[in-house]
């Protein structure tokens, strides 16, 4: 799935159909008054790699989901939406730790 940094830079490139940074946006959605945002941090010499959920509205906060069971830490409207359900599912599986 990933490839290899071919300067041996002990980095990662993103997959696929994603161009250059280290990070990027799955899901951008309002649910309720918030806005809420997925976002995947791909692999890098220095870090995993990691998939976070950032709200900003009523419910504010920045919430680094390492499986599916995380979404528990969400509030509740939010965890519950089927749109940032599939985003997660997706980053996660973009890292290679899907269930």
């Amino acid at each position: 799935k990933w490839i290899t940094s071919p300067k041996g830079g002990g980095g990662y490139k993103a997959p696929k159909g994603f161009t250059g940074g280290t990070s990027k946006t799955i899901r951008n959605v309002k649910v309720g008054p918030n806005q809420v945002r997925v976002d995947i941090e791909f692999p890098t010499g220095k870090s995993i790699g990691n998939v976070h959920v950032q709200i900003k509205g009523p419910r504010k906060g920045k919430f680094y989901i390492n499986t599916i069971d995380d979404l528990r830490k969400l509030p509740q409207s939010i965890r519950k939406s089927r749109e940032i359900q599939k985003a997660v599912e997706k980053a996660l599986e973009m890292l290679g730790r899907a269930r």
